[in-house]
């Protein structure tokens, strides 16, 4: 476990038993080769108090914790089998934000405040486009990107609840997409069975030796091709 440092006396932060609990739990699953699912560690919270432990450092370990369960998941599953899930629960994501802007979401009451509608479509489909765009190049936005945006409160906005349990998904997603693109980018190291073929590839083809050339009767008798003036000398002795 990382080294945690509590916050001053004026200050509140995360309960240390909680959080000391906590990691044992993840620490064991990973130590026994089951970790939980990243929705599991981003859902952990820690009750406020004094002299606690300083909330940003706790809230950045675990992030690295829910990465380490994407990781995790990404290397049990061949990278075709992860792509083609993360392509359906995108498409499944894409169909739930497929109205148009203003209607992506249900809004509250005239009377009440809720995320601000401009906003919240504005990143809605910046994740839309790095979730369906190219592997290739930097990401944009990364999970982090989406942990950290916040919204101004309007009146008649978008219901809060909703919004957070959408982008929930998203940052799973960004963090799935991230973790594919590690195993992609990845050096490739064959792996040989015991039938002696690479996995994941053809066999490899033996080479083939060249026929050897078949030589005339003259020719095996001559041993070598003849010089013109060694075929006129033998005609003359003829």
């Amino acid at each position: 476990m990382p080294r945690l440092h509590r916050v001053s006396v004026l200050r509140k932060g995360y309960r240390r038993r909680e959080v000391d609990e906590a990691v044992a739990r993840l620490e064991r699953a990973f130590a026994e080769h089951s970790p939980p699912a990243a929705a599991e560690v981003r859902r952990i919270g820690f009750e406020l108090v004094r002299r606690g432990y300083e909330p940003s450092a706790v809230d950045r370990m675990l992030d690295r914790y829910e990465q380490r369960c994407i990781d995790a998941a990404v290397a049990g599953a061949p990278p075709w089998q992860v792509g083609d899930e993360l392509a359906h629960d995108v498409g499944e994501l894409h169909h739930q934000l497929d109205g148009p802007p203003g209607a992506r979401f249900r809004r509250v009451s005239r009377l009440r405040k809720g995320y601000s509608v401009a906003e919240v479509d504005a990143l809605v489909e910046r994740c839309l486009a790095g979730l369906t765009g190219p592997l290739e190049g930097p990401q944009d936005p990364s999970a982090d990107d989406v942990r950290l945006s916040s919204f101004r409160r309007a009146r008649h906005g978008y219901a809060e609840a909703e919004v957070d349990e959408v982008f929930d998904r998203v940052i799973d997603l960004l963090l799935r997409q991230a973790g594919l693109r590690s195993a992609l980018s990845a050096p490739f190291v064959p792996q040989v069975e015991q039938t002696g073929y690479w996995t994941g590839f053809e066999p490899p083809v033996a080479p083939v030796d060249e026929p050897e050339p078949v030589s005339s009767p003259d020719q095996e008798q001559q041993g070598h091709p003849q010089h013109p003036e060694e075929r006129q000398e033998q005609a003359e002795q003829r």
